[in-house]
């Protein structure tokens, strides 16, 4: 899937994936701070199964890839969206290390949600470890409510977290 724009805000845009975006995002997912409470493993743990998968996330049909840029064009962040079928779209987004604490994740998903809304979409779901204080915060602080709990793993990886299961109604 792609987008059928650039999503533009006051200090980002989200663009589609593109192959060339993969050394920044796999970066910055396999770092072992600035990805723990993601479920793609650090780089020891990385299979070609999983090399297989990263292969082909610019032409997903599935769900979309995407990448955040300063309006300068510095890449600084990832997202992905998977619509259900039913209107409820999952989310996904990593900011990196050297921009958090900038309200980079907080205008990522608000275009997010600006985006899944203009689709007619009604809802939007997100599942966040429980330990992952900043990401907890910001979904609350943008109306998710907790709607359950889960758990998740580190792909590849004995590494489990308990998660709060997030969603928004539009």
């Amino acid at each position: 899937m792609r987008l059928e724009k650039i999503l533009s805000g006051p200090q980002v845009e989200i663009s589609d994936y593109r192959a060339s975006d993969r050394e920044f995002c796999t970066e910055m997912w396999f770092h072992p701070e600035n990805g723990r409470y993601l479920s793609d493993p650090d780089r020891a743990h990385v299979d070609d199964r999983f090399r297989q998968a990263l292969d082909g996330l610019e032409d997903n049909k599935f769900g979309l890839y995407c990448v955040v840029r300063l309006k300068n064009g510095e890449p600084v962040g990832s997202c992905c969206l998977f619509p259900d079928g039913d209107g409820s779209w999952d989310i996904g987004y990593c900011v990196h290390r050297q921009h958090w604490g900038q309200a980079i994740g907080t205008e990522t998903v608000s275009l997010l949600i600006d985006y899944v809304r203009s689709r007619g979409g009604k809802s939007i779901t997100a599942e966040v470890a429980k330990a992952n204080v900043p990401s907890n915060v910001l979904l609350k602080k943008l109306g998710f409510q907790v709607e359950g709990e889960g758990s998740f793993s580190k792909y590849n990886m004995p590494v489990r977290y308990d998660s709060l299961l997030y969603k928004l109604r539009l």
